[in-house]
């Protein structure tokens, strides 16, 4: 399971204790928000899941606010045929 996460204006970087990742948002295809998680849709393989447990009502609203950002700005997506 991911444990650490860094989400910013960037894109975002996330890992465990032996292994680490950082997409930017050109590469993420899409934000999916379910009931308990949002999931981070990149690929068939590869879609890192943050369950909401892990964020603060706060933490969750900025979430959503920057995938809206970024989506506006046409940043979401760019890099991805």
């Amino acid at each position: 399971m991911l444990s650490d996460w860094t989400i910013d204006g960037n894109g975002l970087a996330f890992g465990t204790p032996v292994s680490s990742s950082r997409i930017g948002w050109e590469g993420i295809k899409a934000v999916r928000e379910e009931r308990d998680r949002f999931i981070f849709l990149m690929s068939p393989s590869a879609n890192p899941v943050l369950p909401k447990r892990h964020l603060s009502e706060d933490e969750q609203v900025a979430l959503r606010q920057m995938v809206a950002d970024v989506t506006a700005t046409n940043r979401l997506g760019r890099g991805v045929d």
